[in-house]
């Protein structure tokens, strides 16, 4: 038991360990027309870049905000397609039924 303590002692006194600071990429952010109204383009820009996000792959549910954003930061925002609802709204050579 001593041995135990004596070895937690040291360990405690040792300098801490960090983690290597990697890269965020940002897999799923939706910015459509309420969140556009509620938060302009250049803030959600400055807020991705303040959490050191490296890539944000964006999506809304008629382009503009996608586009928006692109349009700010056109390297941090990778535009995607919106959602799915049928062949119209589906990136080219899907073949999407709509629900």
């Amino acid at each position: 038991m001593p041995r135990i303590l004596a070895m937690l002692f040291a360990a405690a006194l040792l300098p801490g360990v960090h983690a290597a600071e990697l890269p965020i990429f940002d897999a799923h952010v939706h910015y459509s027309h309420d969140a556009v109204e509620m938060l302009p383009t250049e803030e959600v820009v400055t807020l991705l870049r303040k959490a050191k996000v490296k890539r944000a792959l964006v999506s809304s549910s008629d382009d503009d905000g996608t586009q928006k954003l692109y349009k700010a930061a056109p390297d941090l925002i990778v535009p995607s397609s919106g959602p799915i609802g049928g062949a119209a709204r589906s990136p080219p050579g899907c073949a999407i039924p709509a629900w």
